[in-house]
């Protein structure tokens, strides 16, 4: 029950600061509570030592756009058809431009959780789609697409998706004003 009303005063607090902070379409996510990592979605990173991350650039994958992820989940390689191939449990920072694509500057845009033991509003891999959508529709999100096993939700820049047992994905849009082709 105290848990149960925590969740309700947070939700409502990060729904009011949400919407205080939207502005021209941009939002912003508050860092939850029980998430217990250093970074998080829009952190500015530009002077953030990533020297106890991996880094990587995948292919497909052009201009600032660079992966990070913590050293204690083991390191990757890359296989024969050159993909990189990941630990199985993770957490992924994508580090780039924002809000534009043409600004030279570094923010964590994307975060993937692949690791059970990490939480978000309560949220972790092991949680229902219903509790998923009704946890970040308290914070104002809509339903964008459903299917087979994946979710997403939106909210004007930010997107979150889930698939259940597999992954939460957190997500700011970027914007490409000048039509920057790589």
């Amino acid at each position: 029950m105290k848990n149960h009303l925590i969740l309700k005063l947070f939700t409502f607090f990060s729904s009011l600061l949400l919407s205080l902070t939207s502005c021209n379409n941009i939002a912003t996510l508050i860092k939850p509570i029980d998430y217990k990592e250093e970074l998080w979605l829009l952190d500015n990173v530009e002077n953030f030592s990533f020297s106890a991350y991996y880094s990587f650039q995948p292919s497909g994958y052009f201009g600032s756009s660079t992966f990070y992820y913590k050293k204690e989940y083991g390191n990757y390689f890359i296989d024969s058809f050159y993909q990189i191939v990941l630990p199985t449990e993770y957490v992924l920072y994508e580090v780039g431009p924002f809000p534009d694509l043409s600004l030279h500057n570094r923010y964590v845009t994307s975060i993937t959780i692949k690791d059970e033991n990490i939480s978000i509003y309560g949220l972790n891999l092991n949680s229902s789609k219903n509790k998923f959508i009704s946890t970040f529709k308290a914070l104002d999100f809509n339903l964008d697409e459903s299917f087979f096993n994946q979710i997403r939700l939106k909210k004007d820049n930010l997107v979150v998706s889930f698939i259940e047992k597999e992954e939460i994905m957190i997500k700011s849009l970027i914007t490409n004003n000048q039509g920057i082709i790589f």
